[in-house]
């Protein structure tokens, strides 16, 4: 006797499994999102981190610079490698505040991409351990376990392509937990830190060889009003945010002050100070919740 199974249910093939997951995460993120207003600066083009975005996201308000890309355009300046980046106040600093979890987390992947470009093979199991702690502290360790423990391994062998990928990668599966989490706007603050941190080890790189091509490559526009937009749009620049916040928000304005005359050689000074002055902050700064 033959049985017609002709409108049985057949398995779901794996890829088509897999896009509707990724389909599905994607409209989750997209309704977390609130709306930007129409003159809402967004995210430079080049800097953001292709791949993830056209596959995981799109681009939407969640969508932040990549620290990677960030610090792969301050790198044709040939920035040295801040002294103090393996410094045990900054790997074992702890905070109550999300916002200035996501400052250092940011600084942290911008310290690892340093030494990466160095070729600076010592202390990455530590700076595997201070990643992995601010992400514990933000809640989303699970997306960066694997990570921190492949940073040692590949810088012990000395592929610093492949290191710079899993930090940049850091970044994002960081990103991606904490929209899981509704905390999406904290993201931008990760881009944010890693840019300070960036800008603190370049600046001084351009006051020791000063031109106007190089010192453009100090503070783009785009990037700084990108920041400040997003301070503004929070209103965590003003009397929403911490007084760490607040003065985030009121350096960027400053350093945005210099661009209008070209940030010439004289002002240089005043940026290396604004810069150093902000990663110090980040890192020493007692807030409240």
């Amino acid at each position: 006797m033959c049985t017609d199974n002709s409108h049985a249910k057949s398995p779901t093939p794996p890829n088509l499994a897999r896009l509707v997951t990724r389909f599905l995460a994607f409209l989750a993120a997209c309704c977390l999102l609130a709306p930007r207003s129409a003159g809402a600066a967004t995210v430079p083009a080049d800097l953001l981190d292709d791949p993830h975005v056209r596959e995981e996201m799109g681009v939407n308000d969640f969508t932040a610079p990549s620290i990677g890309k960030i610090i792969q355009e301050l790198a044709t300046l040939r920035p040295t490698v801040p002294a103090n980046a393996l410094d045990r106040e900054r790997l074992q600093a702890s905070f109550p505040n999300r916002f200035q979890l996501a400052l250092h987390f940011g600084g942290l992947v911008a310290d690892g991409l340093l030494l990466a470009n160095a070729e600076a093979s010592e202390g990455f199991q530590n700076l595997g351990r201070a990643l992995l702690k601010n992400a514990q502290a933000l809640g989303v360790d699970e997306e960066l376990l694997r990570r921190s423990q492949s940073l040692r391994e590949l810088a012990e062998r000395r592929r610093w392509t492949e290191l710079r990928r899993e930090l940049t990668a850091a970044q994002r599966d960081v990103e991606g937990g904490l929209v899981r989490l509704r905390d999406e706007k904290i993201a931008h603050f990760i881009a944010l830190g890693g840019w300070i941190r960036g800008l603190e080890a370049t600046v001084a790189a351009v006051e020791s060889d000063y031109s106007p091509e190089r010192a453009a490559k100090l503070l783009r526009p785009d990037l700084l009003d990108y920041f400040i937009s997003r301070l503004e749009e929070t209103g965590l620049g003003t009397n929403r945010g911490t007084p760490l916040l607040q003065r985030v928000y009121q350096d960027l304005k400053s350093m945005h002050a210099l661009l209008r005359g070209g940030l010439q050689q004289a002002d240089v000074p005043r940026l290396k100070e604004l810069a150093t002055g902000l990663t110090t902050a980040i890192v020493t700064t007692k807030t409240q919740r």
